[in-house]
């Protein structure tokens, strides 16, 4: 991220186009997230099984309604630990936009323990920080996984193996709530 910083930032006022360098840095970010973010999505497109998608035109669906309805779901669930490690990433790397004059976290620290002589400090309390903001993703991103996997156990009521039988599908404890005509 750092060569492409100094190739964006400098590049651009090299052929003239002068940006603000907070500008400059969610540019960089974005482009740089963008390429890890679109492998990312590939693969957990990828990753569900092709009889998903067979099975999903064997009843009708057309190719959008099986992405929407049947593919993303899955991929969505797939790729969520992957997600949540880029933000963490994003996070940490932001650090290195101090090479085009971006003032965050780090660049603060380095300032204020070299004016006050509190290294340890001041770099104690940006780890802290930085563990606050890295735990927090990491907690968001645990629930919504957990969210997405659904209730632990079901329970089926009714014949599985008698075509004509209603059969209901609930959480465990909770009354039978959906019938489902097989």
């Amino acid at each position: 991220m750092i060569v492409q910083a100094v190739v964006i930032y400098y590049g651009a006022q090299y052929a003239g186009f002068y940006m603000d360098t907070t500008f400059a840095a969610i540019f960089i970010i974005s482009i740089n997230t963008g390429a890890y973010m679109a492998e990312i999505v590939r693969g957990g497109i990828v990753s569900v099984d092709k009889g998903q998608f067979e099975a999903a035109h064997a009843i009708g669906m057309t190719h959008w309604q099986t992405m929407v309805n049947v593919v993303l779901p899955q991929a969505i669930r797939n790729i969520l630990p992957s997600v949540g490690n880029e933000f963490i990433v994003n996070i940490k790397d932001s650090s290195v936009l101090n090479v085009i004059s971006v003032t965050e976290l780090f660049f603060q620290a380095k300032s204020a323990a070299g004016a006050y002589y509190r290294y340890f400090e001041v770099y104690f309390i940006i780890a802290v920080i930085y563990l606050i903001l890295t735990l927090s993703v990491s907690k968001i991103l645990s629930i919504i996984e957990r969210k997405m996997d659904g209730p632990e156990n079901y329970v089926i009521h009714g014949s599985q193996s008698d075509s004509r039988a209603e059969i209901h599908v609930s959480k465990e404890n909770e009354e039978a709530s959906k019938p489902w005509q097989a």
